[in-house]
């Protein structure tokens, strides 16, 4: 991973709403979404950059409130069953909006958040979680919101950061634990600098830091996931000839050991299940890893339109979303989601617009489309016509009568 790439991609990570309170998930439901991809939760998105997150039942989303100085930022719900998108209040008679040109969000409204850090949204046993920013301290704090948005509830302070940019990465590793990572925008692309992996016990609000390591541009804030009792992460530093070193790691939470899985310049990298990964290779191609063997075959070779790309699984189908070919290789390539089987054989090549594709998880995949003339609006496509050629993305507008 070069400079200029770590810089485009500070570019490529950097919005349609109206009341529907959800309630807590079944025992049931949460094991369901836990297992949703046979390995790991976090496979079903293609990057750590989301705005929005799956719950069994719908999906929540994090979008800032244009209008309201450009800091503050509102939550919404869409539900799989009605195709509905609206604000997450449980207030009947909120109009959640000022009636101004700017029609920024209500301060009163559940649904607004005072300021959010970009991307840090996260759904976990029934609650919405995301980090909030305090501008005059610089505190970064993670906070829960309760299923219908009438409960607010700070939990712990994390740290600080000079603004709200997505520095921070976490995933949960169950009920109560939460491992975070932090890069700091503020040092030199060639200074040395200590990067770290923390714990949160939400019981007893300590946080540890469980690894740490020093390096030149040193990073271990892409791509965390959980899996079992096993944290992944991708560590990076900057050699002195400007080239970049990069590990895939495996954090035991049992006995707090860290080890390197893969010594490997990838892009992106997915769990399958079966103690196997899928890994990127940027110019190269695609890669099926067994952790346990240690053995790795080459399933895909890239082709011009997927010299750079970032994966997903949903527990059947493999998902190349080529945004970073038109980033980092060529801006004309055409913009397309590769729908693949575990073997590297596609089955579906899918148009795109020209953000990330957020998730697919076994039921839909969404994504952010910008709509001519019309503005920025969440869309889909069910799985059960992934494989359709002739598939067509479905915007979700909040006005629109027709239902998922």
């Amino acid at each position: 991973m070069g400079k200029k790439r770590i810089a485009a991609l500070l570019l490529v990570f950097c919005l349609s709403a109206g009341c529907g309170p959800v309630g807590q998930q079944t025992e049931t439901e949460r094991a369901g979404l836990e297992n949703i991809t046979g390995s790991s939760k976090e496979s079903i998105y293609f990057n750590s950059y989301n705005k929005i997150t799956a719950a069994p039942d719908g999906y929540y989303t994090l979008q800032m409130a244009f209008g309201d100085g450009g800091d503050g930022s509102y939550l919404t719900y869409i539900s799989k069953d009605s195709g509905e998108e609206t604000y997450l209040c449980s207030k009947p008679d909120c109009s959640h909006r000022e009636d101004s040109v700017f029609h920024p969000m209500l301060h009163s409204c559940d649904a607004y958040v005072e300021c959010a850090m970009h991307s840090s949204i996260r759904w976990h046993n029934g609650f919405i979680y995301l980090l909030e920013y305090d501008r005059s301290t610089y505190d970064v704090t993670l906070s829960r919101i309760s299923g219908d948005g009438s409960v607010h509830e700070k939990l712990v302070k994390i740290g600080q950061a000079p603004n709200y940019g997505t520095y921070y990465k976490y995933v949960f590793a169950d009920e109560d634990t939460v491992y975070y990572t932090y890069d700091d925008p503020d040092t030199a692309l060639e200074e040395e600098r200590t990067v770290s992996l923390y714990k949160i016990d939400l019981r007893t609000k300590e946080i540890t830091e469980v690894y740490s390591f020093i390096g030149r541009n040193a990073s271990v804030s892409f791509s965390l996931m959980a899996l079992n009792r096993s944290l992944f992460f991708r560590q990076v530093t900057a050699e002195e000839d400007g080239v970049y070193k990069e590990y895939l790691m495996r954090y035991d939470m049992d006995t707090g050991k860290t080890e390197a899985v893969l010594e490997e310049a990838i892009t992106s990298y997915t769990l399958v299940g079966d103690g196997k990964l899928v890994y990127a290779v940027p110019k190269d191609g695609l890669y099926l890893y067994d952790m346990e063997t240690g053995e790795k075959e080459k399933i895909r070779a890239c082709d011009e339109e997927t010299m750079y790309v970032s994966l997903a699984w949903d527990g059947t189908y493999l998902y190349l979303d080529n945004v970073e070919t038109r980033v980092f290789y060529n801006g004309e390539t055409e913009r397309k989601v590769f729908v693949c089987t575990l073997e590297g054989e596609t089955v579906n090549e899918i148009g795109a617009s020209a953000d990330y594709v957020d998730l697919t998880d076994g039921e839909y995949m969404i994504m952010r489309m910008f709509v001519q003339g019309e503005g920025v609006f969440w869309s889909y496509i069910k799985s059960s016509d992934i494989t359709n050629p002739n598939v067509e993305w479905t915007v979700l507008r909040p006005e629109r009568e027709e239902k998922l």
